[in-house]
């Protein structure tokens, strides 16, 4: 290995309120050559069981996933990425909307509070089965939207 002199920079992105905390931008300070690019913040993960495309049993997209994001969901004054990433920790109350939706169940309304991320869960089962938590309306086709 060969020492080189870099830069550390902590960019603000266009959009974002404040500079990247965790992140930053090693880069090479005669040429410019980027070395590492690093996002090291810790985001909360908002998730579900979800049923791809259809409900038929039939694998890969018709039987339950775990774990899949819930993009677009409004947590507090945030949005989830698509990847169902946010960072606040102080929003209580989280239901199925956002700025593209509003998810209205005939079984009730979904709603949980959280301390490290969302995780809806998951149900199998038709109509109104839920996993127990979240609310009447946490039901499978809720999820699966």
């Amino acid at each position: 290995y060969k020492p080189v002199l870099v830069w550390q920079v902590c960019p603000k992105l266009l959009g974002q309120a404040q500079e990247m905390l965790k992140g930053y931008v090693r880069a090479d300070n005669r040429s410019g050559k980027v070395y590492r690019f690093a996002d090291e913040v810790d985001y909360f993960n908002a998730m579900g069981d979800v049923y791809p495309k259809t409900n038929d049993g039939t694998p890969p997209d018709g039987v339950l996933q775990d774990g899949w994001p819930m993009p677009y969901m409004a947590i507090g004054d945030e949005t989830t990425t698509t990847g169902g990433n946010y960072l606040s920790d102080t929003a209580t109350g989280v239901e199925y909307e956002g700025p593209y939706l509003r998810m209205a169940d005939n079984c009730g309304t979904a709603s949980l509070d959280h301390a490290t991320g969302l995780d809806w869960g998951g149900s199998a089962g038709t109509d109104c089965t839920t996993p127990g938590f979240g609310g009447d309306g946490n039901t499978h086709s809720s999820r699966s939207g």
